[in-house]
């Protein structure tokens, strides 16, 4: 396994290393953040190894409560996105199961075409079976004639689709964020997996049409009674329906992913993250936090500067409080901000009052709850505010104080990403775990502002480089996942509608062809081409409905399925599907259409003249 594949680093640097760059470091609240890798013997004992390493921390943190230990594999901890890994990057293994699937489903769809087309033109190979058989052929020798054809059309199909793979890999890369090279295709086990692969689809797609085609009788044949495929029309019939059902399944994922992430964008957060800049707070600036405060807001383009142990949307320290004192704890993610925060990001205070530079007491002492943990914690909203509990001990908090009052309550805000629901949060003010400052910027002066934050940056920490994020962006970052399983499901229903088109394109062309004389007799008779259009595409039309009817459901229960990892949602409304099945309908029509008038324009002359 690479390692920098799973871990991305550019330097490398001895741990000890960080008391000559920073002695405090090691000794803050900041190491327990670390995770540990071990190399261990191929045949160690996880049980025994885990108990080994409880003894361990209980030696050096006695007081510590049933301390939990969890050893993963590092090849497991790509698709463990639960746990913590550090800088780890994660995957999620129902997305990889999810693309397989419609891979899959879209081999199927051209599977499906390649099936519909043989069969429907069967009649043009009835004669070279019919002669084969007069001399002597087996069926089993023509079936394995037209499976080794299927065979080398798979084979020809995958030399294209490898020049497409070498064309598109670098936009592939850019989608998904990885740097997947060509050469990885020449691996043995790909080039086994694909031979695998182009036999299999192979031996598939021309298994039936083999079948269809060997049974043939020659005698009929050669006396000129060749086929139409009209034996194999209901066949047809349900692999038309079954092509279109997958894709219209595709576009009611597509619609309803994007409306997902279109709520997710616009959903109401409980705060206001519009014109706020978050910025790192390197040991320099930390040391002259506020010197650096006030240089910003000597500028007009500023508006206020708070500080908070990390951007909004991803904060949170698990703790343990007896706020009762009948010794029931609540477990609550405490956050350290400053007085200036709820101000600056709109938070609403229900009941109390907010932390405040006046009351020195505010600081490492008393705590603000969220009506959650309120309710968590069995207190009575509006009669919370002044609450004294009593702490005995702690190990990393922003909450340092045996005795600690709770001065406030404020209104739930979503303090991580809306895959979560609100749970219970406190907010403490504690300087030492202020990592981070919030930079609210006047509207319209975005790019002066930026301009003058760097400026003041430089003055006070000139060595490193100067990094920001709009908190706004912030947040959207964290339904990235989203936002590719959403173009992926686009590309997806992209490719399967373009093959569904060109199978049903070769299908009308073929139906028309084999109705030339009904329509040269409707023509004679008096039929507009309207007619013969509509007598054309009414019958792909109607499969389409069906298709639609059955994709409903099943799109619901795959959506509905994914919702659910989301603690607020969108709902899957009606309109979806009427948007999905105007547009199955607008596609199967356009696809029938230039054949349908092709042969409804044609001179009925030419299809009677040896009648």
């Amino acid at each position: 396994m690479q390692i920098g594949a799973l871990i991305p680093f550019s330097i490398l640097a001895y741990i000890n290393d960080l008391n000559k760059v920073d002695r405090e470091f090691l000794r803050s609240y900041g190491t327990w953040q670390f995770p540990t890798y071990f190399l261990l013997p191929t045949n160690y004992n996880e049980k025994d190894l885990a108990n080994k390493l409880v003894d361990r921390f209980l030696e050096r943190w006695p007081d510590w409560e049933d301390p939990l230990i969890t050893l993963r594999p590092l090849k497991d901890l790509y698709f463990a996105n639960h746990s913590s890994g550090g800088n780890a990057i994660y995957g999620s293994k129902n997305n990889v199961k999810l693309f397989f699937a419609i891979g899959i489903f879209i081999i199927l769809i051209a599977c499906i075409n390649f099936i519909n087309l043989t069969t429907a033109k069967a009649s043009q190979r009835a004669t070279e079976v019919g002669i084969r058989k007069a001399h002597g052929s087996y069926k089993r020798q023509l079936i394995s004639q037209f499976l080794l054809e299927s065979i080398l059309l798979t084979f020809i199909s995958f030399l294209f689709a490898i020049t497409l793979v070498q064309v598109l890999l670098p936009y592939f890369n850019n989608l998904v964020q990885k740097e997947i090279s060509f050469l990885m295709i020449l691996h043995v086990y790909s080039i086994i997996i694909s031979i695998f692969g182009i036999l299999t689809i192979g031996f598939i797609a021309g298994t039936y049409p083999a079948f269809y085609l060997t049974a043939f009788s020659p005698i009929k044949v050669l006396k000129g009674e060749k086929t139409k495929g009209k034996s194999a029309t209901l066949f047809r019939r349900i692999l038309i329906v079954l092509q279109f059902t997958i894709s219209v399944a595709l576009i009611i994922c597509t619609l309803t992913v994007y409306k997902q992430i279109h709520f997710l964008h616009n959903k109401d957060m409980g705060f206001n993250k519009e014109n706020i800049v978050a910025v790192y707070l390197n040991d320099k600036i930390k040391d002259e936090k506020e010197s650096f405060k006030q240089a910003l807001l000597t500028y007009p383009e500023i508006k206020s500067v708070s500080f908070s142990a990390g951007i909004i949307g991803t904060m949170g320290n698990t703790e343990s409080f007896d706020f009762n004192s009948d010794g029931e704890r609540t477990s609550i993610q405490l956050h350290s901000i400053d007085p200036t925060f709820l101000d600056q990001f709109e938070i609403e205070l229900i009941e109390g009052r907010n932390f405040s530079f006046d009351h020195n007491t505010d600081a490492k002492r008393n705590i603000i709850l969220n009506e959650e943990a309120v309710k968590v914690a069995g207190l009575e909203l509006g009669k919370t505010a002044g609450t004294i509990f009593h702490r005995d001990r702690w190990y990393f908090t922003a909450l340092p104080s045996k005795e600690c009052e709770i001065i406030g309550v404020v209104k739930n805000f979503n303090y991580r990403s809306l895959h979560s629901p609100i749970g219970p949060q406190g907010l403490a003010w504690n300087d030492d775990w202020h990592w981070t400052v919030n930079i609210k910027i006047t509207e319209g002066r975005t790019e002066k502002a930026l301009e003058i934050i760097e400026t003041v940056y430089k003055e006070f920490s000139e060595d490193i480089p100067f990094e920001y994020r709009f908190v706004d962006d912030h947040i959207d970052n964290l339904y990235k996942s989203e936002k590719r399983l959403g173009k992926f499901f686009v590309y997806f229903a992209i490719i399967a509608i373009i093959i569904a088109m060109l199978g049903l394109f070769g299908l009308a062309a073929f139906i028309a062809e084999s109705r030339t004389k009904e329509i040269g007799i409707r023509k004679a008779l008096g039929s507009s081409i309207t007619k013969i259009i509509f007598l054309i595409t009414q019958e792909f039309i109607k499969w389409v409905v069906v298709a639609n009817f059955i994709a409903i459901p099943i799109a619901y229960y795959g959506m509905n399925k994914w919702l659910q990892t989301f603690a607020y949602k969108t709902k899957i409304t009606v309109d979806i599907y009427l948007i999905s099945f105007v547009i199955s309908l607008f596609i199967a029509f356009i696809t029938v259409f230039y054949q349908s008038l092709r042969a409804a324009r044609s001179n009925p002359a030419d299809s009677l003249r040896y009648e």
